[in-house]
């Protein structure tokens, strides 16, 4: 349920409702040529045992992460069997250069799918690559793991990990800190041979598999795509989600004790179709994430044969409603990859997609939904410089060229990637983000929630690892700001649950915010490490409506209320 009230979340949308402002023109460019990346996806040779020998069909994306932290953005792209995967450096001026050889992290596997995370929280992210492993014994490379050296170096530490999934077709990957103690686990999931793994990070690069213990492994028959780590009930604990092929989603709800519980049914997470890619967003600026999913079978047949796209909408209160026909997102034709962002930084997010199938009819635009303030869609793609046509599957988002909006990769099968960079006319329309450093959580902040009220409203995000459709975009959240100048509140939870604030923030800035040393101590207004009598006559003194960066608002709904006295009362006496 969110921490906000409807008083906030009427501000979030009537805010939300603001026309762009005049001199806003959406507009994203082709620029491959001159971007240094020149990823080609090569075929491989058929294999015994994995899918008709054909598993280069389904793809590839991308992984994107500052590795060599030097204030950029790099990417990391799998190739098929026998092709070293490609590491390409951002030069810090829009174009990169392919440092695979010196890297030491050219994989040969038959890979899809990458994670940049720091899993030995050494504040340099490591490398873990998901390659399809033939159950036959066929001699393929498994998945792995590889240590940032911290020199621009990687090595290959997965011997002895106890990290060892194995599938003949993997579905995607994503990380997150389940157990909340402070290092990031990792679920991989297959797709042809309906196989699950959840590792438990025990430190120093050893991995548990506790599928089976924390009661994460779906029904028999699920082939699985695309897996994310996400609070979907805002409880601080984030849960499991899967878009699934053939047979239902599935979603498992945390239980914060180690172990999960399948609550697909009870919440409607649980259409049937050919899901494919996950965008994972509060589309709807009530505070929560929803939830939208891709579907192979777009166009005469959506409604009929296989489904749609679905949107999950939830609702707060431990349900989900199809929003999917409201919203105008049933159809982007056979989709993959997508991803839910704010494409002119007016504050309503907007939604992309990338389509498409072996066969040349089936060769697909991608289906760009602009947000018209109200959260009505409208396809814009061709219009908006996003001419892409062609058998899609990987759309992996990233600020490559570190200007405030979002650019993206997008990668067709055995053929070319592509790089679309955002040249929207921004007019007077601002921008943040914000990343979050772990000291107690996970250096990465993954799980972190980040709360930003600027121009009457207040928007969230969650940092969150993987999505779409084999992606893995860099750790941090993005807000479109429209007109305003200033932000407000800023405020970063973290799976801990300690919290920072910050009053009065700039725009058009890059943050990262760092994990407070002091445990969270809600009650204490003051600080003082005690809930006092010091910090019952603040919240009495400013009872009522207050500013976004009121200290005794301790559920950040812009009141002083009888929450915030209750958690007073609640806590009262030494912090702990």
């Amino acid at each position: 349920m969110s921490i906000l009230t409807p008083l906030t979340l009427a501000a979030a949308t009537t805010a939300a409702t603001t026309a762009a402002t005049t001199g806003v023109e959406i507009d994203f460019a082709d620029v491959t040529a001159s971007s240094g990346i020149a990823f080609v996806h090569h075929d491989a040779p058929p294999v015994p045992g994995l899918f008709d020998g054909q598993n280069t069909r389904f793809g590839v994306g991308a992984a994107v992460s500052d590795y060599d932290r030097d204030g950029d953005q790099d990417v990391y792209i799998p190739d098929s069997w026998g092709y070293p995967n490609r590491l390409y450096r951002n030069d810090g001026n829009g174009t990169f250069t392919d440092v695979t050889d010196e890297s030491g992290a050219g994989d040969l596997g038959y890979g899809h799918m990458a994670l940049f995370v720091d899993l030995d929280n050494d504040g340099f992210d490591d490398l873990v690559v998901i390659n399809d492993y033939n159950i036959f014994g066929e001699g393929l490379p498994p998945s792995q793991i590889y240590r940032n050296d911290g020199d621009g170096t990687f090595t290959n530490v997965t011997e002895g990990s106890g990290f060892q999934p194995i599938d003949s077709t993997f579905g995607g990957a994503t990380a997150g800190d389940y157990d909340h103690d402070g290092d990031l686990d990792l679920f991989v999931v297959g797709w042809y041979d309906w196989n699950t793994y959840l590792y438990r990070n025990e430190g120093n690069f050893q991995f548990s598999d506790v599928t089976d213990a924390t009661g994460v492994r779906p029904p028999d028959f699920s082939a699985q795509w695309s897996p994310v780590f996400a609070d979907i009930d805002s409880d601080g604990w984030v849960d499991l989600f899967c878009a699934v092929d053939f047979a239902a989603d599935y979603l498992f709800r945390n239980n914060g004790d180690g172990t999960f519980t399948n609550v697909t049914e009870a919440w409607g997470a649980d259409h049937v179709g050919h899901d494919m890619g996950v965008a994972v967003a509060d589309l709807d600026h009530d505070l929560d994430l929803d939830l939208y999913t891709t579907n192979i079978t777009g166009g005469d047949n959506c409604a009929v044969e296989h489904g749609c796209n679905w949107l999950y909408v939830n609702d707060g209160d431990g349900h989900f409603t199809d929003g999917t026909a409201e919203f105008g997102l049933g159809d982007t034709a056979w989709g993959w990859g997508v991803w839910i962002f704010d494409a002119d930084l007016d504050g309503a997010r907007d939604v992309l997609a990338v389509n498409g199938w072996t066969q040349p009819e089936w060769h697909t635009p991608a289906t760009f939904f602009h947000n018209d303030g109200k959260n009505r869609f409208t396809e814009r793609a061709a219009e908006c410089g996003i001419g892409h046509v062609g058998n899609t599957r990987g759309l992996t988002p990233l600020d490559f060229d570190d200007d405030g909006d979002i650019d993206f990769l997008m990668f067709d099968v055995l053929a070319a990637a592509t790089v679309y960079e955002n040249r929207t006319r921004r007019g007077d329309h601002h921008w943040l983000v914000v990343a979050a450093e772990g000291r107690v959580s996970n250096r990465n902040g993954v799980g972190a929630r980040v709360y930003v009220t600027a121009g009457g409203r207040t928007q969230m995000q969650e940092i969150i690892a993987g999505g779409s459709f084999y992606a893995a975009p860099p750790l941090e959240t993005h807000f479109g700001l429209g007109p305003t100048d200033v932000v407000d509140a800023l405020v970063v939870t973290f799976p801990s649950g300690r919290r920072v604030r910050r009053c009065a923030v700039g725009v058009d800035e890059r943050l990262t915010i760092v994990e407070p040393d002091a445990p969270a101590c809600p009650g204490d207004v003051d600080a003082s490490g005690t809930v006092d009598d010091a910090d019952l006559l603040t919240v009495l003194a400013t009872w009522g409506p207050c500013s976004a960066c009121c200290e005794a608002d301790e559920n950040l709904d812009s009141t002083v209320g009888f929450h915030d006295l209750i958690t007073v009362l609640d806590r009262w006496g030494e912090c702990r």
